[in-house]
């Protein structure tokens, strides 16, 4: 029977994994090919952290595992939901299940960490705990400071918080603490690792130092679009 993404229902089990793609191309309209030939697999509650130079086809990958984006040939299914049909309402249904940090927050300057945090919760699809519970647990964030006045260290954090909030299956991390020094950057990866690993979901990390994240399970290493390691 031919698959259909048409209302697949989005799942995510100890024994399903999480992600899995298979003799996955990329080849965007002015010839570059970001991903060539990919295989994958992420368990359910697994954490992986995917590593390459620039132009390795980290960020490419990151967007088909969270419905941004949907491969040239073959197949990548992300909590059921088969990404390679490019079904416009499954890859809608995919986005809300799948949280993604890219180091941009999309919120008003206005808003406070705590309204922002209300806000993710009530659109959970599974119980957690009180946003102000939350921002105890994570630490170092004023509940009450508008975002426009965090740091870049606070608005990571707050980022974290956030998906605590929504709770997801899948987190996908496209290298968002960059632009941190590395002794911050550590320390809010290990965080990451800890809050992903409570929500009992799958976590992928793009980086470019595979040692720079303390709690991750395995590495795969691409280079020019291939899995080298």
């Amino acid at each position: 029977m031919p698959e259909t993404g048409i209302a697949t229902a989005v799942t995510s089990t100890r024994t399903t994994p999480a992600a899995a793609v298979e003799r996955l191309w990329k080849r965007y309209p002015d010839g570059t090919v970001a991903l060539a030939d990919v295989s994958l697999r992420v368990g359910a509650a697994e954490r992986v952290l995917v590593t390459g130079p620039l132009g390795s086809g980290t960020s490419t990958l990151l967007r088909i595992l969270s419905g941004r984006s949907v491969p040239t040939r073959g197949r990548a299914r992300v909590l059921g939901v088969p990404v390679h049909l490019s079904d416009p309402r499954s890859l809608r249904t995919l986005r809300s299940r799948v949280a993604l940090l890219d180091g941009a927050l999309h919120l008003p300057g206005d808003a406070t960490p705590l309204e922002a945090l209300d806000v993710a919760a009530a659109r959970a699809r599974r119980p957690g705990r009180r946003p102000i519970d939350l921002l105890d647990d994570i630490g170092g964030l004023a509940p009450d400071r508008p975002v426009r006045d965090l740091d870049g260290a606070e608005r990571a954090l707050l980022g974290l918080a956030l998906v605590a909030a929504r709770r997801p299956r899948l987190v996908v991390a496209d290298d968002p603490w960059a632009a941190l020094d590395p002794g911050q950057g550590f320390a809010i990866g290990r965080l990451a690792c800890r809050i992903v690993g409570e929500l009992d979901a799958a976590f992928v990390l793009a980086g470019r130092d595979a040692g720079a994240v303390d709690g991750i399970d395995r590495a795969v290493r691409l280079e020019a679009g291939r899995v080298v390691a």
